[in-house]
């Protein structure tokens, strides 16, 4: 079920939609009603498949894949990381990456983000009507860092870090610095 094929179409739909695809069409066969949708769409291009090599089980892929995906804060976050490793080893960089992944999804909806992309070279973080971020923060961002925009339609536009990884941290770091009690 995730195999090579799939893990193409987690590349092209990204992890959370593909997930969500995946959950509903379950759902629908067995005749259950559709979860609602989640508030924050992220597409980072990143590779968050998890390798065959490290767990080739088809199930705990898909068990690991969920449990990351439903973990709502970073202590279950951590909890989660720590029972991956204990099981299976320490995990390789696409699962790190794909805790990060989940943190930083966490982040965007405590924050009222409801889109990130990364797009030629560019981040864009899309800001909710009723978002909780600091209009001054927002701006301050943009005066002090080159290439940076924040558009009417409340689109922060800000230059990609080129690793996976950087661009994973800088966001999660970003975020909460963006919030009306950030100190």
């Amino acid at each position: 079920m995730l195999g090579g094929e799939q893990s193409g179409h987690i590349a092209a739909v990204g992890f959370e939609t593909y997930l969500s695809l995946l959950e509903e069409a379950i759902r629908e066969i067995r005749g259950q009603e559709p979860l609602p949708e989640r508030a924050v769409t992220l597409s980072l291009g990143l590779d968050l498949a998890i390798p065959h090599d490290y767990v080739d089980d088809e199930n705990w892929r898909m068990m690991i894949y969920k449990k990351i995906a439903r973990a709502g804060d970073d202590a279950v976050l951590a909890e989660t990381a720590r029972e991956i490793a204990d099981r299976f080893g320490e995990p390789p960089a696409q699962v790190r990456r794909l805790v990060e992944y989940a943190r930083l999804r966490a982040r965007a909806e405590g924050l009222g983000v409801t889109a990130i992309t990364r797009q030629a070279g560019k981040v864009h973080v899309r800001f909710a009507e009723d978002s909780a971020v600091d209009a001054d923060r927002v701006l301050a961002i943009v005066g002090r860092t080159p290439g940076s925009s924040l558009s009417p339609a409340r689109v922060l536009t800000l230059p990609a870090p080129p690793g996976a990884d950087d661009l994973l941290a800088g966001l999660i770091a970003l975020l909460p610095t963006l919030g009306r009690e950030a100190a």
